[in-house]
């Protein structure tokens, strides 16, 4: 690297503008260039730091590579500028008097790609500090530049993005998609995932208990995983993965054990660009060893034209606990995992702070998705569902003869299912396909509705009863229509006829159970008797006061949804009156 100083005497145009600076505001400024080409390096992150390391101000150069900072007191400074593909450059300057003015050269040397020739072989050791081991190093020096950049461009406000929100709920073995929800925002720049300082998270964990005792999940940032407290505490090693061999890996892991939840995880890297591709993480605890691992998340990252860093998409995955209790049995089971809740979002869209189209915000290659959907249970196709890739903003609805088409997806690998209003409150959850997209190519998918055998024996596994017999499920809220409330215990009753040998009634058998609706306020009882007249009720607290009673008669093999009501707080129920 070569560092160049020009002084000179203040000019009178710097003499017009100074006289608006803070008092005692130094003016520092200089140009990034490429050092064999001369011209100006755009997209450089150039950091003004003072003596204790502590960032001043910081800014992207453009195009012609300048920078202009204003340093608040006389003293020394030093500028260090990176970028991905080049040398980082770092230079000092001193400010002695008040209205010296410096001009500064920072020439960058573009450099070698060396992670293609980067070899693992055998268990590695574990480093505390990724800078400690050369190989290691070389890795999480990439991956440290993109990260400082992305923390940096987060806290300007460069670009608009349109967003894609989501929340869906998946099964808990197949990972299949039962239900998912999205929204479409506009945001100006912001990282997706604020996490809590990193000093908090070291002490109290990246799993924290909220207000009504559910588990709250918390994603590693920028700030966090770049803090010497996180850099301290994990030891980092080389990996590589064989379903993704252009790839490398930078694993990190806590040093020490403890009850305290922390983070795992790893940086994957492209071995011939060094860009940083994504972070793959999961939890070390879990407060029930059934779910340990469950808990995951991933963060993908793109580098703009202008060389500033974005997360491009990011989800996190959270296991929900329940107990799923069968009609015929009354002995409460055990907790498992009934579902898996994930959240995350992706950028659809990019535009300047004057709504300028940034160009190429998505450089991967398109393909094409067509199919079928097809309703198993009642042979025919499905018309009017939306088909969608799953955590994204593809989708396409069936005409009246199942078919659907999509245009412009990204290469890649993807989810499709189908969602519909109905399908939802009849409990039913289609299958998801896994579908992989090709650049210029089309694939082809079938997409269906599991038979009822199937959605009996995944939902309700051993507690499914005999053959027959029906399943209830359904969500308690406060009011009419208000939050989902978790914690409530939901009372069954249910009463079926009972005959002799001679197949004449001679009665009626009652029975009845009790179970607790999980974190999102979901309950579900499986083996009801066939013909059996049941009756719901909701309530919550120490009374047992509660909503009104909802009745229901099931069928063989039947479904049903049944949603209960409990009183708002401070009050009761307002019945609903029809207007006239």
């Amino acid at each position: 690297m070569t560092v160049r100083f020009l002084s000179f005497p203040l000019s009178l145009s710097l003499f017009i503008s100074a006289w608006c600076v803070p008092l005692h505001a130094q003016i520092i400024q200089g140009w990034v260039v490429d050092r064999e080409t001369g011209e100006g390096v755009e997209g450089a992150l150039v950091l003004l730091l003072d003596q204790s390391e502590v960032e001043v101000d910081g800014l992207l150069t453009k195009g012609d590579g300048r920078f202009r900072f204003l340093a608040p007191n006389l003293g020394t400074y030093s500028l260090k500028a990176e970028r991905l593909g080049y040398e980082t450059v770092t230079s000092e300057v001193t400010l002695r008097r008040p209205g010296q003015g410096s001009g500064i050269l920072l020439e960058m040397g573009p450099s070698a790609i060396e992670l293609e020739e980067l070899r693992v072989e055998g268990e590695q050791r574990c480093r505390v500090r990724p800078e400690e081991g050369l190989e290691v190093a070389r890795v999480w020096e990439e991956a440290r530049t993109a990260l400082t950049v992305q923390e940096w461009t987060e806290g300007e406000d460069l670009f608009n993005f349109e967003l894609i929100r989501y929340q869906r709920t998946l099964h808990p073995d197949s990972r299949g998609v039962r239900s998912e929800q999205r929204e479409e925002m506009v945001v100006v720049n912001r990282n997706p995932i604020r996490s809590l300082p990193v000093q908090e998270l070291m002490e109290k964990g990246f799993i924290q208990t909220g207000e009504n005792g559910a588990p709250i999940y918390y994603g590693p940032d920028a700030s966090v995983l770049l803090s010497d407290l996180f850099l301290d505490t994990h030891c980092f090693r080389l990996r590589t993965s064989d379903e993704y061999p252009e790839l490398i890996g930078l694993a990190f892991e806590p040093v020490r054990r403890s009850d305290t939840p922390d983070i795992l995880g790893t940086f994957w890297l492209d071995r011939a660009t060094a860009e940083l591709v994504r972070l793959d993480y999961n939890y070390d605890w879990a407060r029930w060893e059934g779910v340990r691992g469950v808990a995951e998340g991933r963060v993908e990252f793109q580098q703009m034209p202008s060389g500033a860093w974005i997360v491009r998409k990011w989800w996190l995955r959270m296991p929900v606990l329940g107990q799923l209790r069968s009609a015929r049995n009354s002995a409460w089971p055990s907790l498992s995992l009934i579902e898996i809740r994930e959240v995350g979002s992706e950028v659809a869209g990019i535009t300047t702070m004057d709504h300028q189209p940034v160009s190429h915000s998505d450089r991967r290659p398109r393909g094409y998705l067509r199919g079928m959907a097809w309703d198993s249970l009642r042979s025919r196709p499905l018309s009017g569902v939306t088909v969608f890739l799953s955590g994204t903003p593809h989708d396409a609805s069936t005409d009246e003869e199942g078919h659907f088409f999509m245009s412009g997806v990204p290469e890649g690998d993807y989810s499709a299912t189908l969602t519909h209003p109905s399908l939802a409150s009849l409990g039913i959850y289609p299958r998801r396909s896994e579908v992989r997209i090709n650049a210029g190519d089309t694939t082809d998918v079938r997409l269906g509705l599991p038979s009822k055998s199937s959605f009996f024996e995944s939902v309700c596994g051993d507690a499914a009863g005999q053959e027959g017999d029906a399943f209830i499920t359904g969500t308690v809220r406060e009011g009419g229509g208000g939050n989902p409330t978790p914690g409530a215990t939901v009372t069954l009753e249910w009463s079926r006829e009972k005959a002799n040998a001679a197949g004449a009634i001679i009665g009626r058998v009652s029975q009845g159970a009790q179970i607790v609706t999980n974190a999102i306020g979901r309950y579900a009882m499986c083996g009801i008797p066939p013909g059996s007249k049941v009756t719901a009720r909701a309530w919550k607290g120490e009374t047992e006061e509660g909503g009104p009673p909802r009745e229901v008669e099931v069928e063989r093999d039947g479904v049903v949804v049944l949603d209960l009501t409990l009183p708002p707080p401070g009050g009761d129920l307002i019945p609903f009156l029809p207007l006239k």
